[in-house]
């Protein structure tokens, strides 16, 4: 983990200083949102409030620790469903392919069975496409977004779209971002790596990383917390950097408000299709 502080910890946040975090796993994460936070109101930090459980996605801060060790089983439930659903769309745009003894990815039968013909080629137009995806994903959500609903419905449809991605030969590298401004400043922001290109995918993970509001809202906001700057609460979102934006293959923004295009499963795979797809992917 790195964590880089542009000035000390003091009551007033001086002009452009922010707090930034680099985190190489959700357990890094965890780790530091679990230290001692702040509150703006001298009350006991948002982030640990025992109120609202459909606003937070947990109960408590327990129960969130608890979801991101051992996973989240309404979130693996919900994008189990998403995955199949997105496999049974997909099954008429699978990739073409053909064996040889040279090609993208092995085929495991096969090299176990001792053909020479195990390798597969890709014959898509995208041959030429980037065989690592960086997808950068912007979790921070404002408080407008009142639904639950709308974040685990955006990330069923990111989890959906790896494994489209990964079932077809590309390998994806996934990091989440979280980025808070305020008074037009940086407060907060973090960078926590969820997947590698060379790992499996790991669904917990990564529903619990994208489609569970304890994401942000509680581990979220208490790295926001540490800032002890709250004179005027946890600021509001903010968009990553242009150049930042440039090292993905795939940026997916912040958000703002109940967007009707996460409003219902079948709203947000076909929104994630379009940005893919827009995307180049």
């Amino acid at each position: 983990m790195t964590v880089i502080t542009s000035s000390p910890k003091t009551d007033k946040l001086p002009e452009g200083a922010t707090l930034t975090f680099q985190f190489d796993s959700l357990a890094e994460m965890v780790a530091q949102a679990s230290k001692p936070c702040h509150s703006a109101w001298g009350t006991l930090p948002v982030s640990h409030h025992e109120d609202r459980k459909d606003w937070y996605g947990s109960k408590d801060w327990g129960e969130a620790c608890k979801m991101a060790e051992h996973g989240w089983p309404e979130g693996r439930a919900k994008i189990g469903d998403a995955l199949a659903i997105a496999s049974a769309s997909h099954a008429g745009r699978a990739l073409a392919k053909r064996y040889d003894v040279a090609g993208d990815w092995p085929d495991a039968g096969r090299a176990a069975a001792g053909d020479p013909l195990a390798m597969v080629r890709r014959s898509d137009a995208k041959r030429g496409a980037a065989r690592v995806v960086r997808i950068g994903w912007n979790v921070t959500a404002s408080c407008r977004v009142t639904g639950a609903e709308f974040i685990i419905n955006r990330g069923a449809a990111v989890c959906a779209l790896i494994d489209y991605l990964e079932s077809n030969g590309r390998r994806v590298e996934l990091t989440c971002l979280l980025r808070a401004k305020t008074g037009g400043r940086p407060l907060a922001s973090a960078n926590v790596t969820i997947k590698r290109a060379s790992d499996p995918l790991d669904v917990d993970a990564v529903a619990f990383a994208c489609a569970s509001p304890a994401f942000f809202r509680r581990f979220g906001l208490a790295l926001i917390e540490q800032t002890s700057v709250l004179v005027f609460g946890h600021g509001h979102p903010e968009a990553a950097s242009a150049a930042e934006m440039a090292e993905f293959n795939l940026y997916l923004p912040h958000q703002f408000g109940s967007n009707p295009e996460w409003e219902t499963p079948e709203k947000a795979r076909a929104e994630m299709q379009r940005l893919a797809e827009a995307a180049g992917l």
